[in-house]
């Protein structure tokens, strides 16, 4: 991959430069358990489910607007409160530090795109001595869909003022990947996280074992 005109990369957070143990399955357990609350029986079984289904369960089961708005609020209340229960054990994966300032040097802007609150984002960057050489952060909080919905990877593409083509994108699962070609940015897959070698290669992306690798790109 030619990445001669790359002047901003847009990172995914969890599994792609930070190491975390987020409780998806007891954040699943509890979105369901207040659905039932509500009445609305969602049916569906916390292992074998995903937030995205979740909540595109409410939005077509509940008619009303504002009630999906409050419903939403809600659900938001309770993945913030397991995503910052975890920052006990988030770390840097190996060489981000490092790579992250290698780019910096070569004047390439840095974002950061997490379907994350960005209370957690913060501190989690914060905590792993990343923050500071972080110049953009588009989190769950700033936008209505989250990814792969594109909107969230567009808002990041203004805010560092490049084009589309200008930009490379990398995260350690299939949705970054879907989330980059909606929004026309190059991508690379990263093996530290969510998906695996076979899945990438199965949807013909192009990998690397970790960031650390990307500085071999731009020399």
């Amino acid at each position: 991959m030619n990445l001669k005109d790359v002047k901003g990369i847009i990172f995914d957070l969890d599994g792609t430069l930070i190491k975390s143990k987020i409780n998806f399955l007891e954040m699943k357990e509890k979105i369901i358990e207040y659905l039932n609350n509500l009445g609305l029986q969602p049916q569906l079984e916390a292992a074998k489910t995903s937030t995205l289904d979740l909540i595109e369960f409410i939005n077509n089961r509940v008619k009303d607007k504002k009630l999906v708005k409050k419903i939403l609020e809600n659900v938001n209340k309770i993945m913030n409160e397991i995503e910052l229960n975890s920052l006990t054990y988030v770390e840097s994966i190996n060489g981000v530090k490092e790579t992250l300032e290698f780019l910096k040097s070569k004047e390439i802007k840095i974002g950061v795109l997490t379907r994350g609150c960005r209370d957690y984002a913060l501190k989690s960057l914060e905590r792993t001595g990343l923050k500071n050489l972080i110049d953009y952060l588009v989190a769950r909080d700033d936008v209505n869909e989250p990814k792969p919905n594109p909107t969230s990877a567009l808002i990041l593409v203004k805010k560092m003022n490049l084009a589309p083509n200008e930009i490379l994108m990398v995260g350690d699962h299939i949705l970054d990947f879907l989330c980059a070609k909606k929004a026309g940015i190059k991508f690379i897959g990263v093996l530290t996280g969510f998906s695996s070698e076979k899945e990438f290669k199965k949807i013909g992306c192009t990998f690397i074992k970790s960031v650390n690798e990307l500085p071999l790109f731009f020399k």
